[in-house]
């Protein structure tokens, strides 16, 4: 029965998802809404922190290369030649930091504000995905993410747990 239940919370999660997804992926080039860059200040921390929990093996490591600026492909070249993602910039070029967004790496066991550099020299899918959360919701973000095969949530969560004490 257990299973039975879980297996429809999943599919209607997806299904809230695709329809929540849809409009905008639907949307025309001109109409979608771009991300603006942070405003530099914390989130209300009156409100409950939303949690978002990216959970993978290596596919979640993160493998997109920040330097050096003259290869093509990585952030720097993407973002300071090729004039893309202009929000992960501010006005004297240096990287951008959502401090509205909390960023904890269980693996590396570190974390702080999300900045593209949060993940050392290497950056992961937390990137885009915490600087949507920030823009879109009011409450304090927190992306804690696992890329370690053989974990379950529960070691996810005690691993935040200790480096919280």
């Amino acid at each position: 029965v257990r299973k039975n239940r879980m297996s429809r919370y999943f599919a209607w999660t997806l299904l809230a998802a695709a329809l929540t997804i849809h409009p905008l992926a639907a949307a025309e080039p001109e109409a979608r809404a771009t991300l603006s860059r942070p405003d530099g200040k914390p989130a209300d921390q009156t409100k409950k922190v939303k949690v978002f929990i990216l959970m993978g093996q290596s596919n979640m490591v993160g493998m997109g290369d920040i330097e050096p600026a003259d290869k093509p492909g990585t952030l720097t070249t993407l973002t300071r030649t090729d004039k893309k993602y202009p929000y992960l910039l501010d006005d004297a070029g240096q990287w951008t930091v959502r401090k509205d967004v909390c960023y904890y790496d269980a693996r590396m066991r570190k974390g702080g504000p999300l900045t593209a550099t949060s993940n050392g020299r290497s950056i992961g899918p937390e990137l885009g995905f915490g600087f949507v959360l920030g823009q879109l919701l009011d409450e304090p973000v927190l992306v804690l993410k696992s890329c370690i095969g053989n974990r379950s949530l529960g070691w996810a969560m005690a691993e935040l747990l200790q480096a919280m004490n």
